[in-house]
């Protein structure tokens, strides 16, 4: 009689190298070798696999033969068992040849002549599992943004082998684009199949905006050419992102090249409208708190302008104009200490992936002139002249000091006025005014006789901003030195 023989390999690399081998194995005792006779369809012989993957059966004559792998065991003179193996592995190949039969299906024929037969091997190896993750949360860029998914997050485990390769069976949900390498997939042009990538390639996502967790499904495929078969996903969720800032009445404005002061609201008459630059309409409204504050959630990466305005804006509809209650102006705006550089009450600002806080905006009563009438006094005559008291060239400011004094044209009634050490005609007075401290002095010479000077003027606060309005500075002179009548009950000097 004649023996035919053979081994099962844990064949970690499948048919990759064109051969069956490996380690031997027993898929962990639960594997029986099962001869049967092809034509009749009986099992003619069942034994265990032993733990070094080795089988044997003795006693047989020549003939035609199967041998299969199976979980269950073969009785004798009965019809064979399904070929099977436990759950976690899969067939590789199976034969005399050293690639194997051709057919991978745990069943190979064979046939004995006058010697005995080895080397009826089978090739089994265990199959990879993918492994399912969440990644952190980030905010959602908005748009058409791509956001990166680590590679790395897209692997599994191999009891015998390395994951290789990776399916991506399905387009991901909450998504409007998948790109996979160079190539970009959207829901009506990825293949029905999936998409088949080495482990490591680069893939990035174009979440739907809003808070939405994009799910992308996978299987890991090992070394051996042999995929999960489950199914596992990453999660890459999103959220929406904040705006915020503060509006403060910056009082000393630029001069200390910072946006700051104290949180106002100017009374509670202000709006600041979140708008789309692009689009040119209204995104959100929201009233200033009165320290200041506002604050814009629920959004999703992109670009934005945020205006201060007395109007409260209405979403989808084209923005109102950046103002300001009146005495109110603008210093400085935006994210940058010391704003945007452009005062207008209308910053622009980018949310990634990240909310934005500092959306500062710099606000200031603007300072009042105050109009005064000087006590009469005589005129004296000639070239003489007379100070102003600084007292009636000043005005109030809400929220500061007044710092300078712009004349703003030359006084009536004057021949001249000298505003600190230098003199002005009305010939030489510059049109823009003479702007100087509030502290300067002031002198007048008037035209000779009875006449009333009037010096128009306007205050700048120690902002720098100046009066919206113009004051005046009126200085009534009397009769003309030496022409004026004698003083009753004095002795009067004469020449």
């Amino acid at each position: 009689t004649l023996t035919l023989s053979g081994t099962v390999f844990d064949d970690a690399n499948g048919l990759t190298d064109n051969t069956v081998n490996g380690t031997g194995t027993n898929a962990g005792g639960t594997l029986f070798a099962v001869l049967t006779d092809p034509v009749a369809n009986t099992v003619i012989g069942s034994v265990a696999v032993a733990a070094n993957g080795t089988y044997s059966f003795a006693n047989l004559n020549g003939g035609s033969y199967q041998v299969r792998l199976s979980t269950t065991a073969g009785t004798v003179g009965a019809t064979p068992p399904a070929a099977s193996l436990p759950t976690g592995w899969t067939n590789t190949a199976e034969g005399t040849a050293a690639a194997g039969d051709g057919t991978v299906n745990g069943i190979t024929n064979v046939t004995i002549t006058n010697v005995n037969l080895t080397g009826v091997n089978f090739g089994i190896e265990q199959l990879p599992a993918p492994t399912s993750s969440t990644l952190a949360s980030q905010g959602n860029p908005g748009g058409t943004v791509g956001v990166a998914v680590p590679p790395a997050s897209f692997t599994g485990t191999d009891p015998d082998g390395t994951v290789a390769q990776i399916i991506y069976t399905a387009f991901p949900t909450n998504v409007n684009s998948l790109t996979i390498g160079g190539t970009t997939y959207t829901s009506a042009t990825f293949p029905a199949g999936g998409v088949t990538a080495v482990t490591g390639t680069a893939v990035s996502i174009d979440p739907v905006d809003g808070a939405v967790t994009a799910v992308i499904p996978f299987r890991a495929v090992d070394n051996a050419g042999f995929s999960s078969t489950a199914t596992g996903s990453v999660s890459v969720p999103f959220t929406t992102l904040t705006l915020s800032g503060t509006v403060f009445d910056d009082a000393n404005g630029l001069t200390d090249n910072t946006v700051n002061g104290t949180g106002t609201n100017a009374g509670g008459t202000l709006f600041a409208v979140l708008t789309d630059p692009v689009a040119n309409t209204v995104i959100g409204s929201t009233a200033v708190a009165a320290n200041g504050t506002y604050s814009f959630a629920g959004l999703n990466g992109g670009s934005y302008q945020v205006r201060l305005s007395t109007t409260a804006g209405t979403t989808g509809a084209t923005p109102p104009a950046a103002s300001l209650p009146t005495g109110w102006v603008n210093t400085a705006e935006g994210t940058a200490t010391a704003g945007d550089g452009t005062v207008n009450g209308i910053t622009a600002v980018t949310l990634t992936t990240a909310n934005v806080t500092g959306v500062n905006f710099g606000i200031e009563q603007l300072p009042t002139p105050t109009s005064t009438t000087v006590v009469a006094r005589a005129n004296p005559g000639g070239t003489n002249s007379l100070v102003v008291p600084p007292a009636s060239l000043t005005g109030t400011d809400p929220d500061g000091t007044v710092a300078q004094i712009r004349y703003t044209a030359f006084p009536s009634n004057l021949t001249s006025i000298t505003i600190g050490t230098t003199l002005y005609t009305s010939a030489t007075f510059p049109n823009g005014g003479v702007t100087v401290s509030s502290t300067t002095p002031v002198h007048v010479d008037p035209i000779d006789g009875v006449v009333t000077a009037v010096i128009p003027f306007r205050v700048i606060d120690n902002a720098g901003f100046e009066s919206l309005t113009t004051a005046t500075a009126t200085v009534p002179f009397t009769c003309t030195v030496p022409l004026c009548p004698p003083v009753t009950g004095r002795k009067i000097q004469t020449r």
